[in-house]
Parts: structure tokens; sequence; C-alpha cells
């Protein structure tokens, strides 16, 4: 069997700390059912990778989950050991032989193939391979043109249900819709060249901003179901960014209005308080007004939980980290129950 079968969703997170707590509070069976995938990058201040590694292996312990090298160009003020450890990964010598036995040394992590570098794709692909844990090969759309050879490389030493392909669009807006003719190309592509291999398409259309919004449809699923249904692939695996950005938003020094987010299955309502000087009295108001809302669910997770609590005066979420992770706890519980088996267990402090 092979290990991509045991999961209906691959959420795409980063070691952002919202999306990490999010990923810690979900219950047993919900962390059953997902397979995230996390670039590796520095946490926060710290000097050695490893602390970013032990936050990873916190949120999600003894559990498989796919492990990447952060695309980001790191431009440090103050460099530090932590980045000497990045670039060594990325360092395409020797098929690319650090990464390689970074993930060789850390057995719950399922590698992203590296391919920027496709002369020492081969002899990476090799020994990773070997390790049997599956191979994970992630494309964003400057790479899309390449994936056909790609595919056809990684085959020559991974049999076919071992591999997943992920075809991320990254940040994306309503155009996502008219972007399915694409993806169901690419994923026919992959059909026809490594047929037994599964399959996600990915994007994120978390809005970046929110004033005058109360609701927004979670393009990425719809996008996701298009190809579905065009391309009958048996294989196609949910795969989205967790309702988070692909990046940090930049700029705008003012202050954030206290905002409780609620995600459903295909849609994502806001409720938004500008009028509070008291931010503790707007994300409670906040949160009542999520709760009283025709979209409100008690899940009983921890991103309901929590905004339960704010609603009743507890203060539980007071700025916005903590009611971004509610949002994505909410949500990454929402669509492991929608594509893959419900989430049955109740969670519990």
């Amino acid at each position: 069997m092979s290990i991509f079968e045991k999961f209906g969703y691959v959420p795409l997170l980063t070691v952002r700390p919202a999306e990490l707590m999010a990923l810690e509070h979900l219950s047993a069976s919900c962390k059953n059912n997902i397979l995230p995938m996390i670039p590796l990058k520095p946490w926060a201040s710290a000097v050695e990778l490893s602390a970013t590694t032990d936050q990873i292996k916190n949120a999600f312990p003894d559990r498989p989950l796919i492990l990447d090298i952060t695309k980001e160009t790191l431009t440090p003020k103050a460099r530090r050991s932590v980045h000497d450890e990045i670039d060594g990964l990325k360092n395409p010598a020797g098929g690319y032989d650090k990464w390689c036995s970074f993930i060789e040394g850390n057995t719950n992590f399922l590698p992203v193939i590296q391919i920027e570098n496709l002369e020492n794709l081969e002899p990476q692909t090799e020994r990773l391979s070997s390790l049997n844990r599956g191979i994970v090969v992630y494309m964003t759309k400057q790479s899309f043109g390449f994936s056909g050879q790609i595919a056809g490389i990684v085959k020559k030493y991974c049999s076919e249900e071992s591999i997943l392909f992920i075809f991320d669009r990254e940040q994306a807006g309503p155009d996502l819709l008219t972007s399915a003719i694409q993806s169901i190309s690419l994923v026919r592509q992959i059909q026809e060249v490594s047929g037994g291999s599964f399959i996600s398409v990915a994007a994120t259309s978390f809005p970046q901003t929110f004033v005058g919004l109360t609701n927004q449809e979670i393009y990425e699923r719809s996008h996701f179901e298009m190809v579905a249904t065009a391309t009958g692939a048996k294989n196609l695996v949910y795969c989205d960014h967790g309702s988070a950005r692909c990046e940090r938003q930049k700029g705008g020094g003012g202050e954030v209005a206290p905002r409780i987010d609620n995600a459903l299955t295909n849609r994502w309502d806001f409720f938004r308080e500008a009028g509070f000087e008291d931010k503790v009295d707007g994300y409670q108001n906040a949160a009542q007004r999520a709760i009283d809302s025709d979209g409100w669910t008690d899940l009983s997770v921890w991103g309901t939980q929590i905004i339960k609590e704010t609603a009743d005066g507890a203060g539980t979420i007071y700025y916005p980290t903590m009611s971004t992770a509610a949002r994505i706890n909410i949500h990454l519980n929402v669509q492991a129950g929608t594509g893959a088996a419900p989430v049955e267990e109740i969670w519990e402090d």
C-alpha cells in the first residue's frame, strides 16, 4: 500500500507560529488523516536549524510529514548558522548530498525532490527513493513546463504509486477557476507519463484585505473539484495552503482590526471589528458574531473552542496570531473531513 493512499488532504504549511499552533492542536484522528508539507526556514531568531525541526516535531510528533527547503531568498540583517545550514541543503553538489543526508537522519520526514538543478536530479532521486518513504515532486508555475521531463526521470527510480506530484499555483483569486484548464492538462500529462502516481493541484485564495469583506468562496476547493471531474483521476489528493497566504504581508504599519474568521467547506466567513478601542472587547464581539452566524457549527475542535471562550469573555483570542491559528485549525479539520474520513474525535484540553 502506498503511503499516499492513507491521506485525503495535503496542507501546505509554513513554520509561522500561527500555523504550527493550529497544527499542534489538531485531534489525533485529524492528524491521522492529513499529510502536511512544510519547508525548512529559520525559526524566529534561532541560531540553529534544529530549532525549526524541533518546532515541527513538537507540532506533529511521530507522524509522517513532507519536508522541503524554503524557496525564499533569505537576506537576514544578521547572518546566523541556520542560514549556512539552509544554503548547504540547497547545494546541488553530489546529487544534493547534504539534503539527502539530512532526510536520512530524520525518519518521519518524506522528502521533496529538489529540482532547481536537473543535472543532479537522478542521483538524488535514486538515493532518496532507496529510503522507501515515498517521494514528493513539488512544482510552482515556473517549473510546470518541465513536469513531463521531471516525471519521466523520477519514475525511473521509484514505483509510480510511491510518487506524489504537487502543482502549486500559490497566491490566486477568482481567476483560479479559469486556470483549471492548465491544471487539467498538467494532471493528464502525469497520468500519461506516470499513471499510478498521486497528484495534487494547490493554491491559496485567502484574501489580502478585509475592509468591507464578510465572506469569500474558497476558490482552491472549487478549482480542485473542477480538475477532479474533468480528469477522472482516482489518485488526486486535495491540497491547499491551510487557509493562509503564501507570503507574509509587508508594509502597512497600522494596527490590525480585531477579526475572527470561520472556515467552512467552500467558504470563509469574516467578522471584523474596526470600531473598538479595546482590542479584547473587539475580539469578544467578533467571536460572538461568528457564533451567531448562519455558517457556524460547533465542531468541538480547538479552533471553535477558543472562539467560544473568547465570546464568553475569557480573552483567549486577543491578538492576530491567535485568531489566525483558530481559523487555520478549523480549516484543517473541515478539509480533512471533506477529503478523507470525517473528524469524529472531540478535542480536549
